[in-house]
């Protein structure tokens, strides 16, 4: 049997393979770090009346086609926090005039952390927040 030896076009395929394999890493650790800084803005949220919590939603709506299914859901459970977190915000300052609405929102920034907890232990391993 005789060794074939690489020709230049094989020599730039495995080139430009390594480089868009390095590539697609590094913004896969990108959108991870965003990932992290959404989740950690949903655990800030109850302490800044909501504010860095339509940050987090932003940076979810910004990220565009994650490198993986799972970061990709990831931001998709940070948009689907917003939306709740939003509607039951509204119906517990509707009710604060009655005992009910602190409830309510005390309950509110307990989900909050518990959802963040969840999607920052699942993001470090590396799976779907659900």
């Amino acid at each position: 049997m005789t060794r074939r030896s690489l020709s230049v076009s094989d020599n730039y395929r495995a080139i430009v393979a390594s480089f868009l394999f390095h590539r697609m890493r590094r913004c896969e650790s990108s959108v991870k770090s965003s990932a992290y800084v959404s989740w950690t803005m949903v655990v800030l949220a109850p302490f800044t009346a909501g504010v860095t919590l339509v940050l987090a939603w932003l940076i979810a709506c910004l990220a565009k086609n994650p490198a993986t299914p799972w970061l990709a859901e990831h931001f998709a459970a940070v948009r689907v926090v917003f939306w709740w977190s939003l509607f039951w915000a509204v119906v517990g300052y509707i009710l604060t005039m009655l005992i009910v609405g602190w409830l309510i929102l005390a309950t509110l920034s307990i989900w909050l952390w518990y959802r963040a907890a969840m999607g920052l232990k699942r993001l470090n391993e590396q799976r779907a927040p659900y």
